[in-house]
């Protein structure tokens, strides 16, 4: 993803591949969030671990889930759907800045 972001922005890569990349990177950080629901967590205080699932769904959710979410939201694909036509270059970049966060 750190290659593929700058490189996207850069040149405006559109192609079956380059989609075949993101949609494939987006099943990863989908299976990642999920993931994180299951993980314990570290305490700074005492560096005991948390394994309380419902406390543990509560900070991630208070924390970094949102961000996560939209990193992997299709937004280029929900503007297709709603504008019937292919999107203008300022929407994929928009897009594309989604994902920033993740790296």
């Amino acid at each position: 993803m750190c290659t593929l972001l700058p490189l996207t922005i850069a040149f405006n890569l559109k192609s079956r591949v380059w989609s075949t990349i993101y949609v494939t990177s987006d099943v990863f950080f989908l299976f990642d969030i999920i993931s994180i629901f299951f993980t314990s967590i570290a305490e700074t205080e005492d560096l005991d671990e948390i394994i309380d699932s419902k406390t543990i769904a509560i900070t991630y959710l208070r924390g970094w889930f949102f961000v996560d979410v939209l990193a992997i939201l299709p937004i280029e694909q929900i503007i297709m759907f709603f504008e019937n036509e292919k999107p203008n270059s300022s929407s994929v970049n928009f897009n594309v800045l989604f994902r920033a966060p993740r790296m």
